[in-house]
């Protein structure tokens, strides 16, 4: 009979590790957790602050460089506008020389004629 009793009770599962902890064990272990992920929510918190005040100052950062770019290409066509016109004066600048010199020598021509001069 005890052979048949024996064959029949399921075999009993031997346990590796028994672990039985205290009940302030696990709510300390659980309160620290929660405090973990509370100031892992705080800080990710702050960095998406940090993040979205970057992201503003870049796109202000870009409008300004926007800006100046606009800027330097209206000054560079300011510049070639003002050198077209100092070529126009100078050449303008040569052209009454000419005139000048022309009419200088033709006084000292006549004038060593005296002709043309009363008396």
């Amino acid at each position: 009979m005890t052979d048949t009793v024996m064959q029949t009770e399921p075999a009993k599962v031997q346990k590796i590790i028994e672990l039985k902890l205290p009940l302030t064990y696990l709510i300390t272990a659980v309160v620290t957790l929660l405090f973990a992920l509370g100031g892992l929510y705080v800080k990710f918190d702050t960095l998406s602050q940090t993040v979205t005040r970057l992201d503003t100052k870049t796109d202000q950062r870009d409008d300004r460089i926007q800006v100046l770019l606009q800027t330097s290409v209206e000054i560079k066509s300011q510049i070639s506008a003002q050198d077209q016109r100092m070529l126009r004066a100078e050449s303008d600048v040569k052209e009454i020389r000419a005139d000048f010199n022309s009419l200088r020598n033709e006084v000292n021509r006549l004038s060593s004629n005296q002709r043309w001069m009363p008396k």
